[in-house]
């Protein structure tokens, strides 16, 4: 399994925001992938909107989400059965909490899409940004 990253030319510099709650959902994003993604990749791709959100959409190659687990896949403690990389690891509350971190700071959480060939969860933050570009000396 390979991890790209990718972030787009609109991307301020830099943003101002919550640095821990960003991190717990991402890492919450990304367990996700690595449980259900057994081959292929994990793309991560941040972009800036027109509307002042820091996008950033995490996408994986692994099994999808089955049509009659989607409308759970964002309750505490409910665990989709097909777990290719972590059989047994989890306790149902990665998505859970990357939703409720989310909405704390303002923003939102959805799959954008899912089939056999993987998912893709999209997190939408509005952030400041700040034009300056930061010094090493600070």
């Amino acid at each position: 399994m390979t991890l790209q990253t990718t972030t787009l030319e609109a991307v301020p510099v830099q943003l101002v925001g919550d640095v821990t709650l960003v991190g717990r959902i991402v890492t919450a994003l990304l367990w996700n992938a690595v449980g259900y993604t057994e081959q292929g990749a994990i793309r991560v791709t941040t972009d800036w909107s027109p509307s002042q959100e820091w996008l950033i959409s995490i996408q994986d190659t692994g099994t999808g989400i089955p049509d009659e687990d989607y409308p759970h896949i964002f309750e505490p403690f409910w665990r989709g059965e097909q777990r290719p990389q972590l059989p047994t690891a989890g306790a149902g509350l990665g998505l859970p909490l990357a939703l409720a971190l989310a909405k704390i700071l303002g923003g939102s959480l959805f799959v954008k899409e899912t089939g056999k060939d993987g998912s893709n969860f999209c997190l939408q933050l509005p952030m400041a940004k700040t034009d300056s570009t930061p010094s090493l000396m600070e």
